[in-house]
């Protein structure tokens, strides 16, 4: 037992530490910018939600996303058993599109591309075609851009931005990956299967910031039993 003395020591030192903490997270919210790539391909359900949480921080946490490639269709080889198979074409396809978007200066507009995709697929429970694509473009203005979903030379682009994600988060991931700008370390994930409310998207990320660049972190996994679920937060 603690005597009461200690008692009211130790509870000091944890208001104490309470403020710092509190001190500490709302340096975020005055000037520092936290600058964070997120390597994803745009069929994954999971990435999804992952941008979802990151995006719901971006204004309180000052945080400033970049939009990498991963490819599941490179991780996968093509396998023509993979029931994903088509929707990874597509995937490839939204890749080339946003990197050639990306080269003409429109970084932030490619990641609103991304999220235009999504709204247009998983939250309304579409699956990933050609029409999505093409639809996406037109509505946002880019319909001259459809012509570098079948541009093969912008394979070359997906695929160092693909090995770059790779190198970050090592093997055996998938999407998405998570870094910091310029860093040397990256995680997979981290995977949810919903939107988060505020004080639980920040808390999960207290948790990603801590191991995110540290060399001796590897590997945290519960594995998936349900379906990604989407709408309201």
């Amino acid at each position: 037992a603690v005597a009461p003395d200690d008692a009211d020591a130790t509870a000091g030192r944890w208001r104490c530490s309470a403020h710092v903490a509190m001190l500490a997270g709302a340096a975020h919210y005055h000037g520092s910018v936290i600058r964070l790539e997120l390597f994803v391909d745009p069929v994954c359900p999971w990435t999804w939600l992952t941008q979802r949480w990151l995006a719901s921080l971006e204004e309180p946490l000052g945080l400033d996303l970049r939009l990498q490639c991963v490819s599941l269709l490179e991780l996968n080889r093509e396998d023509p058993a993979n029931p994903w198979l088509e929707p990874m074409r597509q995937g490839r396809r939204a890749q080339r599109v946003w990197c050639a978007l990306a080269e003409r200066g429109g970084e932030a507009l490619a990641l609103s591309l991304y999220r235009a995709f999504g709204e247009a697929t998983f939250e309304v429970g579409r699956q990933w075609d050609a029409e999505v694509l093409e639809a996406t473009l037109e509505a946002r203005g880019l319909g001259e851009l459809a012509q570098a979903a079948d541009d093969p030379r912008w394979d070359a682009v997906v695929l160092a931005q693909h090995r770059r994600a790779l190198e970050l988060g090592g093997p055996d991931v998938g999407s998405p990956i998570l870094a910091r700008v310029g860093g040397t370390h990256g995680i997979y994930g981290p995977i949810i299967d919903r939107p988060l409310e505020a004080q639980d998207a920040r808390r999960l990320w207290d948790a990603v910031a801590f191991v995110l660049d540290e060399p001796w972190f590897f590997e945290l996994k519960r594995g998936r039993t349900v379906e990604p679920r989407f709408g309201a937060a």
